[in-house]
């Protein structure tokens, strides 16, 4: 059967952060490695804790993507902390499979006094996951001398936090493989061995393709929407199973590529010009950079093909009718009615009429399949209710996190 595997998903998640910005993996990469190493030092872990705390940390700082705080979070003495912090792990608690460890996101810039007075499940792997995160930031900046680190004892990390990397080090030689890169095969093998249920997997897979939309509150359903039609129209015209899996799992990821397309173009508020339709397009090829190698070739080719046209005239390769699946041509009217449906910076949404209208217009120019059209058309108040019922799950996640955020970042102001 053709599914992303747990080391697929992730994988992709880690190809994603290097696709947003690369300094911000590999600064996640080696701070979830040391911190990785001082929780398997501690010897107080079963291997699955320590395979979803290495998760944590490698995920730890995904919301200074929301923030915009991407450049601030390398300089050593950043006290902008909190809301990349607070982000990051309502993103976790609410979409990730993680949500058990996500206040450890959550606290891991607090200082070690203030942590300390706080009573929170996994602090002890907040107060680790801080010292790693200041000392991948000093070992960057060939700083790694105990004696400059024994100088933030006491308030941003603790002695015994110190301690431990200390002695961790000593016997693990974590700071050698930091420096020599070998600690990058080392997480490999640890993702490698990672194996979760079919519904954490797509659950891990969703976390990471929310991010394309919550940059803004008007796209905020886009990649849902995609998922929710592609979904109904196979269960409409697709009798093979395998094929409907392919087509659900192409439809989470199809749109990956968005994250490396300039925000300043993904959301200007007027139509793009030529050139910055051909930035836009880019996407395509960016996507199949994230999960080439990680998902199966069906699942692939489907994902990089929804901008296709049955007439040749689509992107980027300009296939024909008889050179795509059926999955594939199901993804470009899936892709083109989610759009229809959601709002742009530069035009509402359009109503039912008008969506039906445009797609009969493709459909009758030859470019979109006349069957999968006129099954969009035929059942096209299902589809909407389906639609308007199941994204507003979404939107409600969109929402709280919305609200939790103020609520907790004045707690923090107050603290």
């Amino acid at each position: 059967m053709a599914v992303i595997q747990t080391k697929g998903a992730i994988n992709i998640a880690r190809n994603v952060l290097k696709v947003i910005d690369e300094r911000l993996s590999g600064h996640l990469e080696r701070t979830a490695y040391i911190f990785y190493k001082m929780l398997e030092y501690q010897n107080k872990y079963t291997g699955q804790e320590l395979q979803t705390l290495l998760l944590a940390g490698l995920l730890h700082d995904l919301g200074a993507y929301k923030t915009d705080d991407i450049d601030d979070l390398f300089n050593f003495d950043f006290t902008g902390v909190w809301s990349h912090s607070i982000y990051g792990h309502l993103y976790m608690k609410y979409l990730s499979p993680l949500t058990d460890v996500s206040d450890i996101v959550l606290y891991h810039h607090l200082d070690y006094d203030k942590l300390g007075r706080l009573d929170t499940p996994n602090k002890n792997s907040a107060m680790l996951l801080n010292v790693a995160d200041k000392i991948e930031l000093l070992i960057s900046k060939g700083k790694d001398d105990k004696e400059y680190l024994e100088r933030f004892v006491g308030k941003p990390f603790s002695s015994a936090g110190l301690k431990l990397f200390t002695d961790a080090d000593k016997q693990l030689k974590i700071g050698r493989a930091i420096l020599d890169g070998s600690y990058k095969e080392e997480i490999n093998n640890i993702i490698q061995a990672i194996s979760w249920p079919k519904p954490q997997n797509r659950k891990m897979l969703g976390f990471i393709v929310y991010l394309i939309d919550f940059k803004a509150e008007n796209t905020a359903t886009r990649s849902v929407l995609t998922n929710i039609t592609a979904e109904f129209i196979a269960d409409k015209l697709l009798s093979d199973n395998e094929q409907k899996d392919s087509l659900l799992y192409a439809s989470f990821v199809h749109d990956l590529g968005m994250l490396g397309v300039p925000a300043h173009i993904t959301h200007l508020p007027r139509k793009l010009t030529a050139q910055e339709k051909l930035q836009v397009k880019e996407h395509v090829k960016i996507t199949k950079n994230i999960i080439k190698g990680h998902v199966p070739e069906e699942i692939l080719q489907i994902a990089i093909s929804h901008h296709e046209k049955i007439d040749g005239t689509g992107y980027p390769n300009r296939r024909g009718k008889n050179e795509l699946t059926q999955p594939q041509k199901i993804l470009v009217v899936a892709d083109i009615v989610a759009a229809l449906m959601t709002n742009k910076d530069y035009r509402r949404c359009l109503s039912r009429s008008e969506i039906i209208s445009t797609l009969d217009k493709e459909a009758q120019a030859g470019k979109l399949g006349a069957d999968i059209v006129n099954c969009v058309v035929r059942n096209y108040d299902e589809l909407e209710s389906k639609a308007q019922k199941e994204s507003a799950v979404f939107l409600k996640y969109y929402f709280e996190i919305k609200k939790q955020f103020d609520s907790i970042n004045e707690k923090f102001r107050q603290f």
